[in-house]
């Protein structure tokens, strides 16, 4: 749909392909041609703004755009184009009156669904908050054919609901749980709130479940070979990495972290969450480096793992940290401080940074490349690096990264844009002279003292 009035074709192609292919459908209007330069970085940049603006829920902007459009092609009389906007517009209003339909009955729900095959079920729910839909995940029950839905519900919400950090005020059903009082009971505990477990049978909340029902089927019966797939490889990745590093148990818990800085300067970290070997982003966290004013990938893990334990809920069954022996002694070396016993391991890299193994008990381990243990190993770590660049580069780009004027006495935000408008670098800023920055207007004499003597 976004396709239709966007006009953006994704292609998964080889980059020659992908030109051939893109002028191909920019020729025949199904696309504007980004990808083959047809339009400008400006006009692209409005585009994504729309398609953003669009999944966010904010559909005035468009319906404004799409109706001046069509009233344009009217007065051309191009009434096939017209019809084709009306159209689109009419759509676009029949989304914004279900989402609105949605907003209007649902604060914060999770709604659990099923589908069942011959010896399997998809457990699959969906997260409500504010009234929009956010998310799902799913899981599968193996060879439970033989067991009753209302038992598997009753585990499920137990299991589920037992390690989140946050549990709605409401939770729709398709089946009633057995033990529905007690499970009421054991959620209002842990949410220090009333929690209630429903199967509506009319309204907007029937609704939305009747259509995770659907959801869940279509997902079971398309993907349910594949999602079987993936599990039995997660559990064979899982299994070895527990002979690999001979522990007592599966480690179902798996906290990585890295470090993320440019030349040292506003260090950042990431924490990602592995939960039964797939990510759980929910339980992400980004650290500001507060105490380290230096270059230091060693103090700067201290710091973040220092404020992870700080909080003991939910505490990993291993530690994947991003280096070598270095950052895996700084990590223990906490962990013995505290009296925990948790093993603690590092994910070191080749010379093309690509993942080449693990550190454990000071020894690099022989791991087969073709193992799935090693695919786990690559995803975790490219997941953590990914994370914590991202989070680095977003405060980049907020304009928060720390410059040399801002450690000078009586230089604020308004004083560094005079003087790097008009200088245009620090590096200019320190060969200029006291009376060249004294002569410029909005700086004091005062001030361009302390510059001056700043960099002399």
């Amino acid at each position: 749909m976004l396709n239709k009035f966007l006009k953006q074709k994704e292609s998964k192609k080889t980059l020659r392909a992908t030109l051939l292919y893109g002028r191909e459908v920019q020729h025949i209007g199904q696309c504007k041609g980004a990808c083959v330069g047809e339009i400008s970085q400006e006009e692209y940049k409005i585009i994504i703004d729309e398609i953003t603006s669009f999944l966010k829920g904010n559909y005035k902007e468009i319906l404004k755009r799409l109706e001046q459009e069509m009233f344009f092609y009217s007065k051309l009389l191009d009434f096939e184009k017209a019809l084709l906007l009306r159209d689109q517009i009419q759509l676009i209003k029949n989304i914004e009156q279900k989402h609105l339909s949605i907003n209007n009955s649902l604060n914060d729900q999770d709604i659990i669904a099923f589908a069942r095959g011959y010896q399997d079920t998809l457990i699959q729910i969906y997260f409500v908050r504010e009234g929009k839909l956010v998310g799902r995940e799913h899981f599968i029950f193996k060879n439970s054919n033989n067991d009753e839905i209302e038992n598997i519900f009753r585990n499920f919400i137990i299991q589920f609901y037992n390690e989140a950090i946050f549990i709605p005020k409401e939770i729709i059903v398709q089946v009633i749980p057995e033990e529905q009082d007690i499970l009421i009971e054991f959620l209002t505990y842990k949410k220090r709130n009333k929690v209630n477990i429903i199967y509506p049978k009319k309204g907007d909340k029937h609704r939305l479940l009747d259509l995770a029902i659907k959801n869940a089927q279509v997902t079971f019966h398309q993907f349910g070979d594949q999602l079987k797939k993936k599990e039995e490889r997660i559990f064979i990745a899982l299994e070895e990495l527990k002979t690999l590093l001979d522990l007592p148990f599966i480690p179902r818990r798996i906290e990585a972290y890295d470090i993320s800085n440019i030349q040292g300067v506003f260090s950042v970290g990431g924490m990602i969450v592995f939960e039964n070997g797939k990510p759980k982003k929910s339980e992400y966290r980004k650290y500001k480096i507060k105490n380290i004013a230096t270059p230091d990938d060693y103090l700067s893990m201290q710091e973040v793992i220092e404020r992870r334990l700080s909080n003991m809920q939910h505490m990993p069954d291993l530690f994947f940290i991003d280096g070598g022996k270095g950052h895996v002694n700084v990590v223990n070396q906490i962990l013995l401080q505290l009296n925990l016993e948790i093993p603690v391991c590092g994910m070191v890299k080749d010379d093309d940074h690509k993942t080449r193994g693990l550190i454990y008990k000071e020894k690099e381990l022989d791991i087969d490349k073709r193992s799935e243990v090693f695919k786990l190993i690559t995803r975790v770590q490219d997941e953590v690096h990914h994370f914590a660049l991202e989070y680095h580069k977003t405060l980049r780009t907020k304009g928060q990264i720390q410059s040399e004027l801002d450690n000078i006495k009586g230089v604020g935000k308004v004083r560094k844009k005079i003087l790097l408008n008009h200088f245009k670098s620090v590096a200019n800023i320190k060969k200029a002279s006291l009376d060249e920055i004294s002569k410029l207007e909005g700086i004091s004499s005062n001030v361009a003292g302390n510059i001056y003597k700043y960099f002399n």
